[in-house]
């Protein structure tokens, strides 16, 4: 099993756990950039799989906030689709 199927799946299997931290630290540092920042929709399915994906490793306090806060970013050249996503996000 590849690192891809995990991201597929959002199960961690055995083969790689050895390597969790490692995977761990990849999902701190990611950069998710939603260029078009529409309804929001492309951003709020990302931070759900980010959320599955580190919970799989590690129990993790307060994953939203850790992850928008880090991971998550949008042109803001129109406000009206920003503010969108910004209330989709904490719905």
């Amino acid at each position: 099993m590849k690192l891809e199927d995990f991201v597929h799946t959002s199960h961690l299997p055995d083969e790689l756990k050895p390597q969790a931290q490692s995977i761990l630290d990849a999902l701190n540092i990611i950069k998710v950039l939603d260029p078009a920042c529409g309804s929001g929709a492309f951003p709020i399915g990302i931070l759900q799989k980010l959320i599955a994906l580190k919970q799989e490793i590690v129990q993790v306090q307060n994953p939203k906030k850790q992850i928008t806060t880090a991971a998550i970013s949008e042109i803001r050249t129109y406000r009206t689709p920003f503010m969108v996503w910004t209330y989709n996000q904490w719905r």
